[in-house]
């Protein structure tokens, strides 16, 4: 064999041997792209169940905690009226006996209901609820 022919073949194997690392690369870097955009997907997928279960979850709890501190505004402004009122200047004796309460007005409307705490000398009124004490 002479150096041509040497040279020639030298560089058919140099080129297989290339392309087939161009090729394995290639491939390698395509199956990683497609794991990664995948691994994304779902993460987002599984992030977006998570906020919208707190969306759900969440809001009517949120809508019933505003109704229960709307409540307590409305009792207070009403006991405040009552206790202008009498002419011995004293709060109504329970919530029953504020003018203008509803029976709905009593207590706070998340489960199980509980009735607010009402103290007749002072006419503060309160939810007993875990998380509205300070309401």
């Amino acid at each position: 064999m002479d150096d041509k022919q040497a040279s020639l073949r030298f560089r058919a194997v140099s080129r297989r041997a290339h392309a087939g690392v161009a090729f394995s690369d290639v491939l390698i870097g395509l199956v990683l792209t497609v794991a990664i955009i995948g691994l994304l997907l779902f993460l987002m997928a599984k992030q977006s169940d998570v906020l919208n279960s707190k969306q759900v979850g969440g809001a009517v709890p949120a809508a019933s905690s505003a109704v229960c501190r709307t409540n307590l505004e409305s009792v207070r402004s009403l006991i405040a009226a009552a206790k202008a009122a009498d002419p011995s200047g004293r709060c109504p004796a329970s919530l029953s006996d504020v003018g203008g309460v509803a029976e709905s007005m009593t207590k706070c409307p998340l489960s199980p209901n509980e009735p607010y705490w009402y103290d007749s000398s002072t006419g503060q009124v309160h939810c007993q609820h875990p998380g509205h004490e300070n309401y």
